[in-house]
């Protein structure tokens, strides 16, 4: 009788416990999904604003400036790219592949390569020093 009792318990205990562990699994997900929409339409926003800047830009120094602009806003929100989902991170995995070939196209008409790669390694090097 005693065993019976007992184990009467432990299986009401699991029962009363169970609900707990599914909505404690349902908050992080939850969070989650909020946390990769605010980080996908930042980072979604910034290269928008980068592929215009690109499209607009008329001299080489212009390019610089939207890609070094681009490296210094995009590097804070690219912590939320693995967070988003597979849909998400195609539609900025395209976003980012339109920005390269639109700055090489762009470095390449104003004869401007050099001064791109300098733009992007200092706004990396900025990013990289305030991140410390």
């Amino acid at each position: 009788m005693k065993m019976k009792f007992m184990l009467g318990a432990i299986a009401g205990a699991l029962c009363l416990m169970a609900p707990v562990s599914l909505q404690a699994a349902q908050t992080p997900a939850t969070e989650r999904i909020y946390a990769s929409a605010d980080g996908f339409n930042q980072m979604k926003a910034i290269l928008n604003a980068t592929i215009e800047s690109l499209k607009v830009a008329k001299n080489g120094d212009e390019v610089a400036k939207a890609m070094y602009n681009y490296v210094k806003e995009a590097l804070p929100v690219m912590k939320d790219y693995s967070e988003m989902t597979e849909y998400q991170q195609k539609q900025i995995d395209t976003l980012q592949k339109q920005v390269g070939i639109l700055s090489q196209k762009k470095a390449a008409q104003f004869n401007c390569k050099k001064e791109v790669d300098a733009a992007v390694q200092k706004a990396t090097l900025e990013m990289i020093s305030t991140m410390r």
